[in-house]
């Protein structure tokens, strides 16, 4: 029994830069693809992701992040190499998932787009090799009894760190929160927002070409699908809104706009509860409002042309 823990320990010590080169391999790609996730859930809407929510994407970019960390450091490196293991064994029954159901990208690097038969490949490399060389002592601390081994007294002492590791997790824990909550989701294309997000960024110059993803987030939705319209975004706040929503009344801003097109007002809020409640829409315009359970970001006044729902021209009038 002693001579097989000795050969196994000569076996780690034969190539004892090899343990350290692959730490340090598997942490650097732990850090890039928290890195390009952390982006795509910022820059990107959520409801793409794989994961869906926004705070459990926003918690997988966390772990990741803390796993590369931790291995590059060193630091209790035989817990780290046992939570790399568990880690790259999900990572691989998650691509191997995927690749079955037939998903383009395995989603484990944001936005950069790689095969999920790919990363299980290189899951299920990397879980062989955190097996194969897995830390052992050195050969010289193996051959004492393990009280008196350098290592096994370093590893001891380190314990006393985990106060202060915990603390720096909750920290990170809390900022990657409010990056997930509180960043401004993008709105789709199809007119998709993330259930959990509580502001959202439109940006108009983008939907030429494409059904208005307003509809469903407008009262007025149904009758912007059907016919020409031309409809303004605008704040009940906004000076240059209100200029362009006095021409838009004039005869001249009608006879510019032509008879054949309705005209739409559409108010983003926050609202003038008082204008809402004393005035409906001028005669021969339509008034709806966006729904105010969003924080919407948008710079007004801002028109848009749409024929049966689609949108054929966008045009600032900043």
């Amino acid at each position: 029994m002693e001579t097989t823990k000795t050969i196994w320990a000569m076996a780690g010590a034969i190539s004892p830069g090899a343990g350290r080169t692959l730490r340090a391999a598997l942490g650097g790609v732990l850090l890039v693809a928290a890195g390009l996730k952390a982006y795509d859930l910022v820059s990107a809407p959520a409801a793409a992701s794989p994961v869906g929510s926004r705070l459990l994407a926003a918690a997988l970019v966390e772990g990741e992040a803390l796993l590369g960390l931790w291995l590059l450091s060193g630091f209790a490196r035989r817990g780290a190499w046992r939570a790399a293991l568990v880690a790259f064994a999900l990572f691989a029954c998650v691509s191997l998932y995927r690749g079955l159901s037939g998903a383009e990208s395995c989603g484990c690097f944001g936005g950069v787009r790689v095969s999920p038969w790919w990363t299980f490949v290189g899951d299920l490399a990397a879980v062989f090799a955190l097996w194969w060389w897995w830390p052992r002592r050195d050969l010289a601390d193996a051959l004492v009894p393990a009280a008196e081994a350098p290592e096994v007294v370093r590893e001891r002492h380190a314990w006393r760190m985990v106060p202060a590791a915990l603390a720096a997790v909750s920290l990170n824990l809390t900022v990657v929160w409010a990056i997930a909550m509180l960043a401004p989701a993008r709105l789709t294309d199809a007119g998709d927002i993330p259930a959990d997000a509580k502001s959202v960024v439109l940006e108009p110059n983008g939907w030429v070409g494409k059904r208005l993803p307003l509809l469903t987030h407008t009262d007025i939705g149904s009758q912007l699908s059907v016919g020409q319209w031309t409809v303004l975004l605008y704040h009940h706040d906004c000076p240059k809104c209100q200029e362009v929503l006095a021409n838009y009344e004039s005869d001249e801003g009608l006879a510019d706009l032509g008879r054949a097109r309705q005209v739409a007002l559409v108010e983003v809020p926050p609202f003038d509860d008082t204008l809402i409640a004393d005035s409906g829409a001028p005669l021969g315009f339509a008034r709806g409002l966006l729904s105010a359970d969003k924080e919407w970001f948008v710079a007004t006044p801002v028109v848009i042309d749409v024929d049966d729902g689609t949108v054929v021209r966008v045009s600032s009038e900043l």
